[in-house]
């Protein structure tokens, strides 16, 4: 073998030991795929907007389903949760829980919507001042 030939080779050694060592060294940084997981009822806020003080509870089960918890000693409290996670960001968890007195609408809570689209959180109290002038 002539000296170029083997300046080539040691060139070519050299070469793919750094190509080798930068793949290794990227493929460590790179995140693996992360199937979205959403659990629950993903509500809109076109459907959380359509309820209103005093439906009843086959009105709100008709617009959003059925929820997920309805606790048996507490059945006037219903709760519509939703989970997701997407990739490598932090879970996010909303909750929409639905007070019913005589089985009407009267209060909301939770963070699905912003404040300003949960106003009304107790239509109860309203209706019955209401009544009473």
């Amino acid at each position: 073998m002539n000296q170029a030939q083997v300046i080539l080779m040691k060139f070519f050694r050299i070469l793919s030991t750094l190509l080798l060592l930068i793949f290794t060294l990227s493929a460590c940084s790179l995140k693996p795929y992360h199937i979205p997981i959403d659990q629950g009822h993903a509500l809109s806020a076109k459907e959380i907007s359509q309820i209103k003080p005093g439906m009843s509870k086959d009105q709100i089960q008709y617009l959003l389903g059925t929820p997920n918890l309805v606790d048996p000693f507490h059945p006037e409290i219903w709760n519509y949760i939703h989970t997701s996670k997407k990739n490598h960001q932090a879970m996010s968890n909303y909750q929409l829980v639905l007070f019913f007195k005589d089985d009407k609408l009267s209060k909301i809570e939770g963070n699905y919507a912003s404040p300003s689209a949960l106003e009304y959180t107790s239509f109860h109290d309203e209706d019955t001042n209401k009544n009473q002038d």
